[in-house]
């Protein structure tokens, strides 16, 4: 059992190596930026994780710790940038201090729930598809923000450096 164990770990962690290297050449695909691929592949890793309640043997948590791991991976990657194009540098460091304030309360919350959860039903079930819902959740109020920021209004950081390139050669003439 110990051997299973390792080879999905090993699993979630080569494909998760992969997937943060991969984030940022997909997000820079035109058409599409940081934001919609973060949403993208988060909510993907939700809808997996909702899955995994139906894994039940060596292949399917094989995949499935394959494809998480590479669905989640971006999150972290493209993270600091999609914050960024969002709030602006001048509020970055409260967001970001903002988003790990929220992230430890979950981290303290989050386990004992899931514990909860296995102990009431005797199964790890309903813990996966409850914290896939979660997951899925919050890829939405990420997509809301796409909603309310169009394209035209998205300060990507690349935008934000030609500005600033574009004011410096004004001034200069």
């Amino acid at each position: 059992e110990n051997k299973i164990t390792y080879a999905l770990n090993t699993f979630l962690g080569a494909f998760n190596t992969l997937g943060r290297f991969a984030g940022g050449p997909i997000a820079m695909i035109p058409h599409l930026n940081a934001l919609r691929v973060h949403n993208a592949l988060l909510f993907t890793a939700g809808v997996l994780t909702v899955l995994a309640a139906y894994t039940y043997d060596f292949m399917s948590c094989a995949a499935y710790a394959a494809l998480c791991g590479f669905a989640i991976a971006p999150h972290m990657s493209l993270l600091p940038s999609v914050i960024c194009d969002c709030v602006g540098l001048e509020r970055y460091t409260t967001a970001f201090g903002m988003l790990f304030l929220f992230r430890g309360v979950t981290s303290i919350v989050g386990p004992p729930a899931a514990g909860f959860l296995k102990d009431y039903t005797k199964k790890y079930d309903l813990a996966f598809m409850i914290g896939g819902a979660m997951i899925i959740i919050a890829s939405f109020f990420h997509m809301c923000i796409v909603c309310v920021k169009p394209d035209q209004e998205v300060d990507t950081a690349e935008n934000k450096i030609n500005e600033e390139a574009t004011q410096k050669n004004k001034l200069d003439v």
